[in-house]
């Protein structure tokens, strides 16, 4: 048997096709391509026939969907044979049904082997020859193309949500590689492609900045802000408007890597210098109109942080059930207290309750951090330790407030804890957090 250049015999990354020696296997029901489709996106798991039939008829299946279901496989057994033996096999189980396919033959199962290397390179150059390889197996940017079964469209939409994580992560190794001026061409499709996607729009930015076209980043960030408002009814969002202001004020964090310049560390007592050598991330949300009373409380938080000047980090958390106003108390009062932070605020929503979607990976919350402290691309290492170790290395010794909103629990938390002295976290969550901390502060 052979496959094309990509050496993938079974093909869901664009038209889904399977290749044999004499080219593609040709299905005589449509429906046989959809189910061959369903089956490769689980390839190598039992699929019960119930989840079959749900996959290809959704909620209007016939009486008959389960005979049609057997009549089907074995009809597509029979398709992935060639003059060498089978193509891969549908392997009948108690529970189901399970294709195998041989290792490296599913571009799928490639694409996302390709990726998870690329994630524990030591290196944006090495990150970016896997990512470019792995988007490489892509035809096109529609997958699944010509299934029609009712799995199509969830489906669909998942892959090519995978691909443009994928190519973001392609263009911050780029742009760790100092490839700025390569990419923007790419970047400029990939925004108008996804107006709404505004990652990109931040890469754009930053790439065009990195070139010296000052203007023409700000033009990328007008630009967006008027398709978003005009056209989809939304503001965009605080990363991209972090990144304007930046970009304004001329921070040479934005720098490419080899030109960033090396920053001179003051001793401890010249603050002012200090602040002046570093970023001040400014992360925290707005303040909520129309406060009232929590006035004990906001009273404890003030003492918390009046005595983190000298002592370890203080730690308080709010706790309460939904809807009783953590967020809007945690924000009032950090933006009130902001000025006795004066090296920074970050922020994060952890979205520990969130309805709609899980809880975020400390190890996501980490990177943002450290993006927000200026650490470069290539400076970040790989692992949740080693990178809660340089968090830890970039704010220690800074007068700093995290608050760390709608935590999920106290595993989710401590990686996020700066440790040190003379900073202050404040979290909010439904969870007491028991064991995090000794005092916790409460809103009921």
């Amino acid at each position: 048997m052979i496959a094309d250049g990509d050496g993938c015999n079974f093909r869901v990354l664009g038209p889904v096709e399977v290749v044999a020696a004499g080219g593609p296997v040709r299905f005589a029901r449509r429906q046989q391509l959809d189910l061959v489709a369903f089956l490769m996106l689980r390839a190598d798991r039992v699929v019960a026939t119930g989840e079959i039939v749900e996959a290809m008829w959704g909620g209007a299946a016939p009486r008959t969907a389960g005979v049609q279901v057997q009549n089907m496989v074995s009809a597509l057994r029979a398709a992935l044979h060639d003059a060498d033996g089978p193509l891969a096999t549908v392997d009948r189980q108690a529970a189901g049904y399970a294709l195998r396919i041989t290792a490296g033959r599913l571009d799928l199962a490639v694409f996302e082997q390709l990726v998870g290397r690329a994630r524990a390179a030591a290196a944006p150059a090495d990150a970016a020859v896997l990512l470019r390889e792995a988007l490489g197996l892509w035809r096109g940017t529609v997958p699944l193309a010509g299934v029609r079964a009712a799995f199509a469209t969830a489906a669909r939409a998942y892959l090519g949500e995978q691909r443009d994580t994928v190519l973001e992560q392609l263009f911050d190794a780029e742009l760790g590689c100092g490839n700025h001026a390569g990419i923007v061409p790419a970047l400029t499709d990939a925004v108008a492609a996804n107006p709404v996607r505004q990652r990109f729009v931040a890469q754009l930015m930053i790439a065009l900045h990195r070139c010296g076209r000052v203007t023409d980043a700000l033009g990328a960030f007008r630009n967006a802000r008027r398709v978003l408002s005009g056209e989809y009814g939304l503001d965009v969002g605080r990363e991209l408007r972090d990144l304007e202001r930046r970009i304004l004020l001329g921070d040479n964090t934005l720098d490419a890597p080899a030109e960033r310049q090396r920053v001179v560390v003051p001793t401890p007592s010249d603050q002012d210098a200090r602040r002046a050598a570093v970023l001040v991330p400014a992360q925290l949300p707005l303040d909520v109109r129309g406060f009232a009373g929590r006035a004990a409380e906001l009273a404890r938080l003030d003492e918390l942080a009046a005595g983190a000047g000298s002592a370890a980090t203080a730690v308080a958390v709010v706790v309460g059930t939904a809807g009783v106003g953590k967020t809007a108390l945690a924000v009032h009062w950090a933006q009130r207290a902001a000025a006795a932070f004066p090296d920074g605020q970050l922020y994060v929503n952890l979205r520990g309750f969130h309805p709609g979607a899980r809880p975020m990976e400390p190890g996501e919350a980490l990177r943002g951090f450290l993006d927000a402290l200026g650490a470069a691309p290539e400076r970040v290492p790989a692992g949740l330790d080693a990178q809660a170790a340089l968090y830890r290395s970039m704010v220690a010794g800074r007068r700093m407030l995290v608050l760390l909103d709608n935590a999920a629990d106290a595993e989710q938390v401590r990686p996020l804890l700066p440790g040190g002295r003379g900073g202050m976290v404040l979290v909010t969550s439904r969870d007491q957090l028991i064991g995090l901390v000794a005092r916790e502060e409460r809103s009921r």
